[in-house]
């Protein structure tokens, strides 16, 4: 299995993000993920800290060397497909070839309408989505692209400077089985869920390899990845704290990696044995800015037990 952290770029500083991007480097994480979001996660009000996501992925790809690098995910309202296929062009080209492509939807209306974006129906923004999955990487590996659809369109547009790697892989984000994942079925190099049990990430991955299948690709042409929300304890006490964190928040027990040590150990294998490949552990907001001592000691005594 492959193992990354999901930093975001809210309630912390500058300092706080390279702290936890190079200690993430350093004790073996794959991945390193930030989201595309003006507000922080989940008040979706302006309230505490929430840095640009151009500007922090770009800072994240100067502070790292040799973790892959990515936004989960770019919200195709916010951008037109030909910036973010110039933005991560450009990333790909400074972060020597390291960069990984995110798109998404975009779910957070209250950040939409606060910063004067149109938040269209669920089902158009799934359309703008699917163009989306077309134009970003016509442009990212042909010369020369153009693309009309009914939502976006570029001509002719030729990006410069090219990317680094050959092929960016793609990753779609979400867990809708009537649409999302049917695009990610056609287009994904990666399927990544998010915010769900072993049992309901274990059903998206039976339905991806039914359409993979009728798409007439292999199973092993998408990788499966998911985001968990991390509340690993390192001492028995510690775990207790987040268990009544838990219990007051938002999120279901059985959808986060909570607990101990040993706890957690048998949380992840559940997710392996519902076909994840990868986990990305959700680091922000439990405990501002962010627990490191708990991320070391996952990559000590976790990831060893899954590679």
């Amino acid at each position: 299995m492959r193992f990354g952290l999901h930093t975001g770029q809210q309630e912390c500083s500058l300092r706080d993000l390279v702290e936890v991007w190079r200690l993430a480097e350093q004790v073996g994480f794959d991945t390193i993920f930030t989201s595309d979001h003006f507000y922080p996660i989940p008040r979706g009000d302006g309230s505490p800290v929430c840095y640009e996501p151009v500007a922090t992925l770009t800072a994240l790809a100067l502070e790292t060397t040799r973790v892959r690098i990515g936004c989960l995910v770019w919200a195709v309202g916010f951008r037109s497909p030909g910036l973010i296929a110039k933005t991560v062009a450009t990333i790909d080209r400074w972060s020597n070839g390291r960069v990984e492509l995110g798109l998404g939807t975009g779910a957070m209306e209250a950040e939409y309408t606060a910063f004067g974006y149109e938040f269209p129906p669920a089902g158009e923004r799934l359309d703008q989505l699917e163009e989306a999955c077309v134009v970003v990487p016509g442009l990212l590996h042909n010369e020369r692209f153009t693309y009309r659809g009914d939502h976006f369109r570029v001509d002719d547009a030729v990006l410069t400077p090219r990317p680094v790697q050959g092929t960016i892989p793609l990753w779609i984000g979400g867990k809708g089985m009537r649409r999302l994942v049917p695009i990610a079925a056609r287009y994904a190099d990666y399927y990544n869920g998010n915010n769900m049990t072993p049992a309901e990430y274990a059903a998206r991955i039976r339905r991806l390899d039914e359409l993979l299948e009728a798409e007439g690709r292999h199973s092993r042409q998408v990788g499966r990845a998911i985001n968990v929300g991390f509340y690993m304890g390192t001492t028995p006490a510690e775990a207790d704290v987040y268990r009544k964190l838990i219990d007051a928040s938002y999120l279901r027990t059985g959808e986060v990696l909570l607990g101990t040590v040993d706890e957690v150990i048998e949380q992840v294998g559940a997710y392996r044995d519902a076909g994840a490949e990868q986990i990305n552990l959700n680091v922000f907001g439990n405990r501002p800015p962010f627990d490191f001592e708990a991320i070391e000691q996952f990559a000590a005594a976790v990831i060893p037990q899954f590679r």
